[in-house]
């Protein structure tokens, strides 16, 4: 994924996955028409605690003691060694270590799926990324991965389950951005809903694999400009 490629261009990243914040399973809402966990609305996610961690880590640089990752361990696990990607992320760590300095800065990812449906979470990041994929490859990778870590254990997708909740979930919490996307476009300014305000929202668009290089490219160099400009 694009958060891995990352992780292994900057050695000072660190990733908070908003999949280490759902809430207990008695406490996810019950879809009314289907009766199954519905998982994928926003209402499943602690947003408190996941600003919180947020926050400490913006402010101080670290974790809360208490919390853990389940998401991370189960990604470690993922990782893909494409040849081509090797190449790209041997080309760009050369460009992020010509610069010794940067070894100063810590860089958090922030990974979600849900992460522009909360005021609270969008001020607490300093550049914005939507990954965009149509209903095929969202699909696609859903089916790829239908076992999840939950706090009690694990969760697996019944049937139907991304037709019946994922996508209708997506498109819905989604909505606001979704709109204002136009084919081709790379950025999205001054985006208000009623609840939502963001300044300046990035488009990835991520349907074929070739798009990954183009995407680590990109988010790179975006990643070095916000330092050299943090610098000034």
């Amino acid at each position: 994924t694009l958060v891995r490629w990352l992780e292994k261009i900057f050695p000072n990243i660190q990733t908070v996955y908003q999949d280490d914040f759902f809430k207990p399973e008695k406490e996810i809402p019950i879809d009314p028409v289907t009766k199954l966990n519905n998982w994928d609305c926003p209402e499943a996610v602690d947003f408190n605690e996941f600003t919180k961690v947020l926050h400490q880590l913006r402010t101080t640089g670290t974790l809360p003691s208490t919390f853990q990752s389940k998401e991370n361990d189960d990604n470690n696990n993922n990782d893909n060694n494409d040849d081509n990607h090797n190449h790209n992320n041997h080309n760009h760590h050369n460009h992020h270590n010509d610069d010794d300095d940067d070894d100063e800065w810590n860089i958090l990812l922030v990974d979600g799926f849900l992460l522009y449906v909360d005021q609270d979470v969008i001020n607490e990041l300093d550049t914005k990324l939507f990954v965009n994929a149509s209903y095929d490859t969202l699909k696609t990778r859903r089916e790829n991965r239908s076992v999840y870590v939950t706090i009690e254990g694990f969760w697996v997708d019944p049937p139907n389950y991304f037709d019946d909740i994922v996508w209708p979930n997506y498109a819905k919490a989604n909505k606001h951005i979704l709109d204002k996307l136009e084919k081709g476009n790379e950025k999205i300014e001054n985006l208000n809903s009623d609840t939502i305000k963001i300044d300046d929202l990035t488009i990835l668009e991520s349907d074929h694999p070739t798009m990954i290089s183009k995407n680590v490219e990109k988010v790179v160099m975006m990643i070095l400009d916000h330092i050299v400009n943090k610098k000034k």
